[in-house]
């Protein structure tokens, strides 16, 4: 097979593509580990928030 030599605006789009393909995935990542501590924080919260029921019978004197 034959391979085709870029010339510098090919090569310089290629890698201007992949840079910003880059920051998009990154960006993703990043946000993704961060919902995931607001996710398990979030159910910590809500764990603590929930009401005690108890299990006693009330007397109905």
């Amino acid at each position: 097979m034959w391979e085709r030599r870029c010339d510098d605006s090919t090569c310089s789009r290629r890698r201007c593509v992949s840079h910003r393909m880059h920051q998009l995935t990154h960006r993703f990542r990043e946000q993704a580990r961060s919902h995931i501590f607001d996710r398990i924080s979030g159910q910590m919260t809500k764990r603590a928030t929930i009401p005690f029921k108890s299990t006693a019978r009330r007397d109905s004197s």
